[in-house]
C-alpha cells in the first residue's frame, strides 16, 4: 500500500510528548461538543445531499446559501452503527466529482462511525485503504496577505521597536514572560527604566503616524484555506485511525512504515499520523491485536525513533498562520517515547 503525499499545518509543543496526546483526544472531545447539532436523525441519502449542497458552496466566500460547516458533529445520521459499511460505501462512491468537496462530505460522514462498534469494520480494510489512496495533496497555495500599513515607514519602525528594544523579558525558559510597549514600561528593570521610557515615548509617536489598510476578501480566503487544509489533515488521519480500527494483523507495520517515510522527508504529517496510532492506543483499538503483532510494531516504531532523534523542522505548509511556530524544530522521538513503550509492554488499555 502507498500512501498519498501530503503537505499539512498545525499544532503541538515538543516538550509535551507525554501530554499531547491525551490533549489531543480531550480536545477533540470539546470541539465535538461545541460544534454538536440538535438536528433530527437522517437516512443516508438526505445527509449527503445535503453535505452535497454545502459543498458546492466552498468556493463562495461572501454569501455561501447553505453555508458550509467547519464544525462537528454537524450531521446525524439515522442508526450510523448499523450502516458502517453502507457509510463506507458512500464515501467510496462517486460524489461531486470535485476531490476537495468530496473531502468535506467524507469529512463530516467519516465522524458517524469513528468509533462506533460495528463487525463490518473488520471486513473494511481494502476500502478504507482505497479512499487514503484517493485521498487530495494538503492544500499548497501560500495565503494572502490580509492588509498593509500606510504608510509603511513609521509602521516599520515601531513594529522594529516592539520585537525589539521596546520589549522586557523577565524570568528564564521555559517560564518566560515576554512583556512589550506600554506594558514594558510598566515591568522594566531599574537599569533600563530611563532607557523604555525614551523607547515608548517614541514608540507612541509613532502609533499615530500610520494606520492598518484592510485587502478585501482575503481574510476570508485565508480562512476558508485554513479550514479545508485542516479537513483534510484531520480526514487522513481518521482513516488511519479506522484502519487501525480493523484489527487487521498488517495495519501497525503499515503505519508505522508511513510514518517513516513522512519522517524521512520532515513533513508535519510524521507527527499528525502519530498522534492517531496515540488515540487508537488510548481508546483501547491497539488491543484488537495480538500482542506479538503490537510488539513488533513498536520495536520497529523505537528504530525509527531513535533514527529521528534530535530537534530538526517539520514541514507545516503554506497555509500554517503562525509562521514563527512553523519554524520550530520539533523531536520526532520526544512524541514517540510513551507509544513506543506502551506497545512494547503491553500496556495498551484493554477493551474487556
Amino acid at each position: 500500500m502507498s500512501l498519498p503525499e501530503y503537505s499539512t499545518m498545525n499544532r503541538p509543543p515538543a516538550a509535551l510528548p507525554v501530554l499531547f496526546p491525551v490533549l489531543l483526544v480531550l480536545t477533540a472531545g470539546l470541539l465535538a461538543i461545541a460544534g454538536a447539532t440538535s438536528a433530527r436523525a437522517e437516512s443516508l441519502d438526505q445527509v449527503v445531499e445535503r453535505l452535497t449542497a454545502e459543498a458546492k458552496q466552498l468556493s463562495e466566500l461572501k454569501d455561501p446559501k447553505p453555508r458550509p460547516v467547519f464544525k462537528r458533529p454537524h450531521i446525524r445520521l439515522d442508526n450510523p452503527e448499523k450502516h458502517v459499511a453502507e457509510v463506507l460505501q458512500t464515501m467510496s462512491g462517486k460524489l461531486t466529482g470535485n476531490i476537495y468537496y468530496d473531502t468535506y462530505i467524507r469529512w463530516h460522514l467519516i465522524d458517524q462511525i469513528l468509533h462506533v462498534e460495528s463487525d463490518d469494520l473488520s471486513y473494511q480494510k481494502d476500502r478504507i485503504i482505497a479512499l487514503i489512496n484517493n485521498m487530495p495533496a494538503g492544500l499548497s497555495m501560500p495565503r494572502k496577505d490580509e492588509g498593509h500599513h500606510e504608510p509603511p515607514e513609521p509602521a516599520a519602525e515601531f513594529w522594529n521597536l516592539y520585537w525589539g528594544d521596546g520589549r522586557v523579558v523577565i524570568g528564564y525558559p521555559p517560564f518566560q514572560r515576554v512583556y512589550h510597549f506600554e506594558e514594558a514600561l510598566k515591568h522594566a528593570p531599574a537599569d533600563r527604566k530611563a532607557e523604555l521610557e525614551k523607547i515608548v515615548k517614541r514608540m507612541r509617536e509613532l502609533r499615530k503616524q500610520f494606520k492598518w489598510v484592510p485587502n478585501p476578501g482575503a481574510a476570508q480566503y485565508n480562512d476558508r484555506i485554513e479550514k479545508m487544509d485542516w479537513i483534510i489533515r484531520s480526514y487522513r488521519g481518521e482513516l488511519i485511525y479506522l484502519l487501525l480500527r480493523t484489527g487487521d494483523p498488517a495495519v501497525p507495520g503499515i503505519v508505522i512504515r508511513e510514518i517513516g517515510k513522512q519522517v524521512e522527508k520532515k513533513q508535519r504529517t510524521a507527527l499528525d499520523l502519530l498522534n492517531y496510532l496515540y488515540m487508537a492506543a488510548l481508546n483501547g483499538d491497539l488491543a484488537r491485536y495480538d500482542q506479538a503483532v503490537i510488539e513488533n510494531a513498536g520495536r520497529a516504531l523505537e528504530r525509527l525513533a531513535r533514527s529521528a532523534d534530535g530537534y530538526q523542522v517539520y514541514d507545516t505548509g503554506p497555509m500554517s498562520r503562525d509562521r514563527f511556530w512553523s519554524k520550530q524544530p520539533r523531536n520526532f522521538a520526544d512524541y514517540a517515547f510513551t507509544i513506543v513503550h506502551m506497545m512494547q509492554n503491553g500496556s495498551v488499555y484493554r477493551l474487556d
